[in-house]
């Protein structure tokens, strides 16, 4: 029996394989640093991984309560300009808060607000955006994660530390 389009693509979601592992996985785990990347930093490099350091820097995220629908929209824009091969990059980077949460886990929102890496009054809200929204919005394949190999190397570069 054929599934069904969206019960097929539901089932997709639950099997997708997480970017990176939980940020206590990282911190606890690997001994790795998780801080928020300093303003100065150019779009290409707000997130990166220092290897020989073990420190990995995010761009700040501050939460508001019109970040649920706001980004929702981005996302949906952003999937809409993919099919003319624009990097998703919002995407990614959604998609890696998911996993660095653990799908919006109270505890790894709070490390990633120890970090500085995350604002905003209601830890709650923040790990539902990161949790609820990203499943039912943002994660599916990425057609053009190749036109955005700087990010995927700073995932990888964090994988390979953990892994290893």
């Amino acid at each position: 029996m054929e599934k069904l389009g969206l019960i097929n693509y539901v089932d997709q979601i639950a099997r997708r394989e997480p970017l990176i592992p939980t940020a206590s996985e990282l911190i606890q785990g690997a001994r790795i640093k998780i801080i928020c990347t300093s303003l100065g930093a150019s779009a290409t490099t707000m997130i990166s991984f220092d290897e020989g350091e073990r420190i990995l820097r995010l761009p700040a995220f501050t939460w508001t309560p019109n970040c649920q629908a706001l980004m929702r929209n981005l996302v949906a824009y952003e999937s809409m300009a993919a099919v003319h091969d624009n990097p998703r990059i919002l995407t990614t980077y959604l998609q890696l808060m998911h996993d660095l949460t653990a799908a919006g886990s109270a505890k790894k929102v709070e490390l990633l607000r120890q970090a500085g890496v995350i604002a905003g009054d209601n830890p709650a809200d923040v790990g539902k955006l990161f949790g609820e929204n990203i499943t039912t919005v943002v994660i599916g394949n990425l057609s053009s994660r190749q036109q955005h190999q700087q990010l995927d190397s700073q995932i990888q570069a964090v994988n390979r530390c953990y892994y290893l």
